[in-house]
């Protein structure tokens, strides 16, 4: 589903902001260049999916990169906390850009 929202990816010092293009419980797409990062599918990453506005969200998770195409990046949700999982499905209930 669309939301209205951006991702840090971060690995070790490395960090990358791109605009949110799909999130769903399973996961997220994301637009914009990682070429710099030179992730890998398989790897684990730390997300951190924040909107603003009227409702502002911040969550952190880790994530594994499931596919690199040349303007966007998948990633599959490690979700280890159930919290992160509700907010995940508060956000998918109420929000969408």
């Amino acid at each position: 589903m669309p939301v209205a929202a951006e991702v840090q990816i971060s690995r070790d010092a490395e960090v990358a902001t791109l605009v949110v293009e799909d999130l769903s419980l399973g996961g997220l797409r994301a637009r914009g260049d990682v070429a710099p990062m030179a992730l890998v599918p398989g790897e684990t990453v730390r997300l951190r999916l924040s909107g603003s506005g009227s409702d502002p969200f911040d969550i952190v998770s880790d994530a594994r990169v499931v596919r690199i195409e040349s303007d966007s990046v998948a990633f599959e949700w490690l979700l280890t906390n159930p919290q992160v999982a509700e907010q995940i499905l508060i956000i998918l209930a109420t929000r969408h850009g």
